[in-house]
């Protein structure tokens, strides 16, 4: 099952002062609103980490108090990413702007849909 499309946007890295078009990596805070149904949505927040060229990460779930939820991998290829969270049943595939500063894209059942 496909869910609606839902917006990542990233949070304090981008306001750290350096230009947009010079921000390549996936790693800090991004807010985002899973639309469930087109009625219902869940405010969530990835945080997301690097070492060397390894990502990682862990969602809150802001709407139903679920923190720290890690995820199985989180891979890229520009503009692709995705974030598996197949250990909870859904995985986020979405792809980045042209300035790093949004993701866009879709949540799925199961972690081959």
């Amino acid at each position: 099952m496909k869910y609606r499309v839902i917006v990542l946007l990233l949070g304090a890295l981008v306001c750290a002062g350096a230009p947009a078009q010079t921000f390549i990596d996936l790693k800090g805070n991004w807010k985002g609103v899973w639309d469930i149904d087109g009625t219902t949505t869940l405010r969530f927040y990835l945080k997301i980490t690097k070492s060397g060229t390894v990502y990682s990460g862990t969602m809150d779930d802001l709407d139903e108090g679920y923190n720290n939820m890690p995820a199985v991998g989180v891979t890229t290829s520009f503009p692709s990413v995705q974030f598996d969270f197949s250990n909870y049943g859904f995985v986020y595939q979405g792809n980045l702007n042209s300035n790093f500063t949004q993701i866009t894209g879709t949540w799925s059942d199961g972690p081959d849909t």
